[in-house]
């Protein structure tokens, strides 16, 4: 009988490689090999550890130690890391329209998903120039809102959030980059996580994940069509 579980994934550009393992067939051998269906699902950051992970329609998350930490905190779920797929280094980014510098942040009203490594990011920059999230009026807006929202509204000056959507408001006319993770290297780690009870029963979920996963980063990190294409 082939074994069901569940991979939450939200968009983030360090997590791409896992909807790329889902579409050219590399976490199907892997569960093949090991006689196990994994679903890839797609969904926005918060619901994705609430909803997917935390309420147990996930076995699998890709998230954040720091968001991590926050949703365990009022949780008992016995979480296991399998692989850390990189550290954010300039992924996570405060950007502003018409803002000069981190200094004229303060008192605006900053857009961000609350309660999450946005947050965190936030909290660590304002801190550079001793000023604290107390300094600012956060309002939370979805992931998968965020980016078509501020180039929407020309009201919106200040705004945190990640790549690709990062990237795509650095780019646009009048928006630049204020400050970014860049600034504390390590700290914002991105990891794949498994539901420890569920990976204790059904270890092979650790072994089709992580083989899967290396196999699909060394597929990238290869020169030439393949890894072009990838």
């Amino acid at each position: 009988t082939r074994k069901q579980s569940t991979l939450a994934v939200a968009i983030y550009t360090g997590w791409m490689p896992w909807y790329l393992a889902d579409q050219d067939g590399v976490l199907k051998k892997w569960g093949d090999k090991y006689c196990m269906d994994i679903t890839v699902q797609k969904m926005g950051y918060g619901p994705s550890i609430s909803d997917g992970y935390l309420a147990g329609n996930a076995q699998a998350l890709v998230v954040t130690n720091i968001d991590l930490m926050t949703a365990l905190g009022s949780s008992n779920k016995d979480t296991t890391v399998i692989v850390m797929g990189d550290f954010s280094n300039g992924n996570d980014k405060v950007l502003g329209r018409g803002v000069k510098d981190l200094n004229g942040v303060s008192g605006k009203s900053v857009y961000l998903v609350r309660n999450t490594v946005s947050q965190y990011v936030l909290g660590r920059c304002l801190g550079t120039i001793n000023k604290s999230q107390s300094d600012v009026k956060m309002v939370d807006t979805p992931d998968t809102e965020i980016q078509q929202n501020f180039l929407a509204d020309k009201k919106q000056e200040v705004v945190v959030t990640w790549n690709p959507m990062a990237m795509t408001l650095a780019a646009s006319k009048g928006v630049k980059e204020l400050c970014s993770s860049s600034a504390m290297p390590g700290e914002v780690q991105d990891l794949l996580v498994v539901d420890t009870k569920t990976l204790a029963a059904n270890p092979d979920l650790g072994r089709v994940m992580t083989g899967a996963g290396y196999e699909e980063m060394s597929v990238m990190s290869q020169r030439g069509a393949v890894a072009q294409a990838a």
